[in-house]
């Protein structure tokens, strides 16, 4: 186990993506209930044991390379880009196979995409993709990363530095998850409903500059960004991960996180944070890890202070 941990490196570097495995390859009978996450990134996040339908995920998985050629290039087509088919799942109670993917490039768009199976696990031949809806917001989240890279990253690396503890998600998690960043996804968040309409139109109005010409510089998305959502508000979330599987989280530390955070000196105007710190260790048959503390603040709830909830083991304390 030391040998395989040393080949996987989390704080910042990326870690490699396993090779297209079976099902009836996997030992997740054996060994403990919890596994660091390094080990995790490795065996995978699409294993039969952990999906709503067991038996059709280890029949597709069986057909995941007919699958993915079927998918891939109607998402290619409806997006107008390359992208990497990360894993699949049997989402639903249908003959239906949902396809996570994740964009070559920036901006980033992490989503998943279904396509029709049949009674064998295998493509319906001429079966059409559906995808999520969610493409436009998707792609304004990424570009806001982008156009404020600068102060994110400079963020992301005093809280690294300040919490050494502490590393940032690995990539296939991140993948998987569909995330486009490992740490940061900043959302608009004008607050009560009827400001709601306002943000729409400002996500249009960037999804529009988007389509008209995709490649920018961040100055130039930054510029964009400071005229279209002049006056918006913003929440942010933020993901962190004990780097060491042998130590556990702490509420308090958490917390100082949160405060960090929400002090930190960023150019958005932000009425919304939310902070999620977890272990390094996760359940082996599941997705979720052992143990995490999910801390959020909303200006428009009052001058609360935080929301702390505890989770183990999927579970809320």
């Amino acid at each position: 186990m030391a040998a395989l941990l040393a080949t996987i490196a989390l704080g910042g570097c990326a870690v490699p993506t396993p090779p297209n495995h079976r099902p009836d390859t996997l030992t997740t009978s054996t060994g403990p209930d919890l596994i660091p996450i390094a080990e995790k990134e490795l065996l995978g996040y699409d294993q039969p044991s952990e999906t709503n339908f067991p038996a059709r995920q280890k029949l597709a998985l069986r057909h995941q390379d007919e699958i993915f050629a079927a998918v891939k290039p109607q998402v290619e087509k409806a997006l107008g880009r390359e992208v990497d088919l990360i894993e699949l799942d049997a989402t639903y109670p249908t003959q239906t196979i949902t396809v996570t993917y994740r964009t070559v490039d920036e901006p980033i768009i992490a989503d998943a995409a279904d396509i029709a199976i049949d009674a064998d696990g295998a493509p319906v031949a001429g079966a059409r993709v559906y995808m999520d809806e969610q493409t436009e917001l998707r792609t304004v989240q990424s570009l806001l990363r982008i156009a404020y890279r600068t102060e994110l990253d400079q963020l992301r690396d005093t809280l690294l530095a300040t919490y050494p503890e502490f590393t940032v998600l690995p990539e296939r998690y991140v993948a998987a998850h569909q995330m486009a960043d490992p740490v940061f996804t900043v959302n608009f968040n004008s607050g009560p409903w009827e400001k709601a309409e306002a943000d729409a139109a400002a996500e249009d109005a960037l999804y529009a500059a988007y389509l008209e010409q995709p490649k920018r510089t961040d100055a130039e998305w930054r510029a964009i960004f400071d005229q279209a959502a002049g006056g918006r508000k913003f929440q942010v979330s933020v993901h962190l991960v004990l780097a060491d599987p042998d130590h556990d989280i702490e509420e308090s530390v958490s917390v100082r996180i949160a405060e960090d955070v929400k002090n930190a000196t960023l150019p958005l105007d932000f009425n919304g944070w939310a902070i999620f710190t977890h272990t390094n260790l996760v359940l082996r048959e599941k997705n979720g890890f052992h143990r995490q503390f999910d801390i959020s603040y909303h200006l428009d709830d009052g001058d609360v202070g935080w929301d702390v909830n505890e989770w183990r083991d999927g579970g809320t304390l």
